[in-house]
């Protein structure tokens, strides 16, 4: 009994690129834009943090 359809698979052309660019970034923070855009906003709130340490905290103790 066959279940499937083996013309409706493409493993050709456009959708195998697409399927090894995939793989190769599997999960969302791997493409270097948005490790870029991660590390910067990290790098901005860790920035804001110590501003806060510095000008508020510490001249109230």
């Amino acid at each position: 009994m066959d279940t499937g359809n083996a013309e409706s698979v493409d493993t050709t052309g456009d959708s195998a690129a697409k399927a090894a660019r995939k793989l190769a970034h599997r999960f969302w923070n791997e493409k270097p834009a948005t490790r870029f855009c991660v590390g910067f906003v990290v790098f901005v709130v860790a920035e804001v943090i110590v501003y806060v340490t510095i000008h508020w905290l510490i001249p109230i103790i």
